[in-house]
């Protein structure tokens, strides 16, 4: 009977997945690595400890996610952790690391990593947006928008709002990524009105091109 034992021991361990007890559930996948080692689901069973410590805040969550991607890159969920661990960097507000994180992703050859790639750009563009540099984001949502971009429309949505913040936020510390940033944050959030007018985003964006009339007239 000792075969069945990782299984066994596997599902008492989802049991307290099922019962939202995270802490109780990492500690079960924590004792599961450790005694077996070479089992064949042990990459599945390394993501679930990964992502119940981060459920936790657990502070070794990022160390998990970051070796389950490194020790394993062709697993479906590599794109999932991956995104993850920009999110973990951005959390603790390095910026550079993150956006690193999510380039990564947004390059991947994991054959799972195409829906994840949009999400990648979006959160890169935000990590250089909060590290200040405002060109590199532009970049990143540049390419969400562009016409060739393959993103989801509520993606685009967000990443044509992301735009519209730049220009203002780079005007507003000297850096002026064009003529009239005002002029183009509007251009951007129109985007939204015009094209996803159903998406609640869009009301945001109306608010936003009357701040920003109200700006240029001043």
């Amino acid at each position: 009977q000792a075969q069945f034992a990782p299984q066994v021991l596997l599902a008492i361990a989802r049991t307290y997945r099922q019962e939202g007890d995270w802490q109780g559930a990492a500690r079960q996948y924590e004792a599961w690595v450790r005694r077996f080692p070479t089992n064949a689901v042990r990459a599945d069973v390394e993501f679930e400890r990964a992502y119940f410590s981060y459920q936790t805040g657990a502070t070794n969550a990022l160390a998990l996610f970051t070796r389950f991607v490194t020790n394993y890159p062709a697993h479906p969920s590599v794109p999932q952790a991956q995104f993850w661990v920009g999110s973990l960097h951005d959390n603790l507000e390095q910026y550079d690391r993150a956006e690193t994180a999510y380039q990564l992703l947004y390059q991947s050859t994991n054959a799972h990593a195409a829906e994840w790639k949009p999400k990648a750009l979006l959160a890169a563009g935000r990590s250089a947006f909060s590290r200040q540099g405002y060109k590199d984001a532009t970049n990143y949502f540049s390419l969400l928008i562009g016409r060739e971009s393959q993103a989801p429309a509520a993606v685009r949505a967000e990443a044509f709002f992301a735009l519209g913040d730049t220009y203002l936020a780079a005007a507003q510390v000297g850096v002026l990524l064009g003529e009239d940033p005002y002029g183009d944050a509007i251009n951007a959030y129109a985007r939204i009105t015009n094209n996803f007018p159903t998406n609640p985003i869009a009301a945001r964006a109306l608010g936003m091109i009357g701040t920003c009339q109200l700006q240029r007239a001043a």
